[in-house]
């Protein structure tokens, strides 16, 4: 297995170049992918904000992934990409231990139809502390939620096989070094979503579709029990101090009430006994789903929110035809509406994920399409409002054209960097040639167009070639093989 692993550390990208608009949110293009979707959001301790997106190949299918830290204007801070070569990889829950970050994900071999689990730990500055990848099976693993209870991570999600969801649940050690504990297929079929601890009567309360299944400490079935309405699709299910919240697509059984295609939220009791419940959407023709990663968040007691996607579109990005919104609501307490927002229009939208946030503002991540471009673009978009649901900042990154480009790759005893005129404009450029240990094996300043290196001193192996400023920001990057 060849592993690449690619960390940049960007504190301003090509200044010069950002553009402030009116757009809705922090807008990150490559040119380089078809297709990038924000998946994750947590804010750090540091009050920072920490985003997981998938970067989709347009000539191979598979996935990598970038996480950023991005300050409260939306700048970026750091990035770390990782990317390995057998695998489509992502992440599906993310936490902030102390001084590191955890995430679990999957890494799925489109080759042999396996199914891995992905298991990353990266310290405060985005480089890689382990990279683990743990067979799990013969089905391909899709979604999967994770939460840490008692010092042990408790996870559960879906495999795939052939179009039929196969629910799973397993267990990691979250002390020093993060391994499996436990992993079981649960034993029944029923796509699941998220799972509390209920802290009654020492159950693991585990989200299906329109139910709740019971388990004990070691994944053994307890019982399963029917919600008294109906909340499918995309669910999730979160703690509070005297009652849990579940979210979902609200599917009434009655469909000529207006807000059978709304997003609902319901309240329960630990006894499992239902409270209340409420919906949110758009309109009685739109189809409204809850962000399908984290649908519901607070900080504290006084208020949370709910969201998802008002007017989604069921469809392949290649034939969407209509606009869509991020919908956002937030609540007090007694489930009474404060406020209800929605975002977009102006193209195709869906929510990934959000989090409340500790200045009491909401951040939100997903995926933004301008349907009637000929080139299908799918743009990882990410916004920031206050407590009053207003934006914050906003800031658009455009598509960064090709300002250099370096060759024969793989390379032996040299290779060469072309430098466009706009990159040369900027002063006291260098060049540096990195190893996979970030140790500098090359430096030199940039005062040509055309630069040739030699190499022959360079062991065989991967490395990045970076260009920075005078400042020791950086401006551009790529991945270089020397060869045998």
């Amino acid at each position: 297995m060849k592993n690449k692993v690619s960390i940049i550390f960007l504190f301003i990208l090509l200044q010069n170049n950002f553009v402030i608009s009116q757009m809705l949110g922090w807008e990150f293009i490559h040119s380089e992918v078809s297709k990038e979707i924000g998946n994750l959001v947590i804010e750090n301790d540091q009050g920072n904000y920490i985003v997981a997106s998938e970067v989709i190949s347009s000539s191979i299918g598979n996935t990598r992934l970038q996480i950023f830290e991005l300050d409260n204007e939306g700048s970026i801070i750091a990035q770390l990409m990782l990317e390995k070569e057998e695998y489509s990889i992502g992440l599906l829950s993310l936490f902030q231990q102390g001084a590191f970050y955890l995430g679990i994900g999957y890494a799925n071999d489109p080759v042999n139809s396996t199914g891995n689990l992905l298991i990353s730990k990266f310290d405060l500055d985005l480089q890689i502390v382990q990279d683990t990848i743990i067979y799990l099976g013969s089905d391909r693993l899709g979604d999967m939620n994770c939460n840490i209870i008692n010092d042990t991570i408790f996870c559960v999600g879906n495999r795939f096989d052939t179009g039929f969801s196969k629910p799973f649940g397993f267990k990691l050690s979250t002390y020093n070094d993060i391994h499996l504990i436990k992993a079981d297929l649960l034993p029944f079929n029923n796509r699941v979503t998220s799972l509390i601890y209920n802290p009654i009567d020492s159950n693991y309360v585990v989200l299906g579709q329109n139910r709740l299944l019971l388990f004990d400490y070691d994944f053994n079935y307890k019982t399963t029990l029917s919600l008294p309405f109906s909340l499918s699709q995309q669910g999730q299910i979160i703690a509070e101090l005297n009652s849990f919240l579940v979210t979902g697509k609200s599917d009434f059984i009655d469909p000529t009430q207006p807000n059978s295609r709304d997003i609902g939220l319901a309240r329960f009791s630990y006894s499992y006994e239902p409270l209340s419940l409420i919906t949110i959407g758009m309109s009685e023709d739109s189809i409204d789903i809850p962000a399908p990663k984290n649908s519901i968040s607070f900080i504290d007691s006084t208020h949370f929110y709910l969201g998802g996607t008002f007017n989604m579109q069921i469809a392949p990005f290649e034939t969407v035809s209509d606009n869509s919104w991020f919908g956002l609501s937030k609540f007090d307490t007694e489930l009474n509406k404060i406020w209800e927002r929605s975002y977009g229009g102006d193209a195709f939208y869906i929510m990934y994920s959000l989090s409340a946030t500790s200045d009491g503002g909401c951040i939100m991540v997903g995926l933004r399409q301008e349907h009637w471009q000929e080139e299908v673009l799918v743009q990882l978009y990410v916004l920031k409002v206050d407590e009053n649901g207003e934006i914050v900042s906003t800031s658009t990154i455009p598509i960064q054209k090709e300002i250099a480009t370096v060759y024969p790759n793989p390379f032996q005893d040299y290779f060469q960097i072309d430098i466009s005129e706009k990159l040369l404009s900027i002063d006291d450029l260098k060049l540096e040639l990195v190893d996979m240990n970030g140790r500098v094996v090359i430096q030199q300043d940039i005062k040509d167009k055309n630069i040739k290196l030699s190499t022959s001193n360079v062991s065989v192996g991967n490395y990045i070639v970076i260009i920075k400023d005078k400042n020791d920001n950086v401006i551009w990057q790529d991945k270089l093989v020397k060869g045998l």
